[in-house]
């Protein structure tokens, strides 16, 4: 794990990411298993997290930053930012 981040608003929400860039919700309810698991554009392991609301966003050594929003699942990876 690279980084992990409980959400501030959902506190049963937790958010872990890999060296594999696979990003995983878990409600820490029930954490047999990830509510949600994000396979994006990251091609170098996920170091930050942040959230807000319903949306996450998650950025990778390489610069590259992909933004999440929980609900619809819809996942759109951002320019790099160097």
């Amino acid at each position: 794990m690279t980084a992990v981040l409980l959400h501030p608003q959902y506190k049963n929400l937790l958010l872990s990411a890999s060296a594999d860039g696979v990003v995983r919700v878990w409600d820490a309810t029930k954490a047999s298993k990830p509510m949600l698991e994000v396979r994006s554009d990251h091609v170098a392991p996920v170091q930050a997290l942040v959230a807000y609301s319903r949306q996450f966003a998650s950025a990778s050594e390489d610069g590259r930053v992909v933004a999440t929003h929980v609900k619809t699942r819809c996942v759109q990876a951002l320019d790099a930012l160097w």
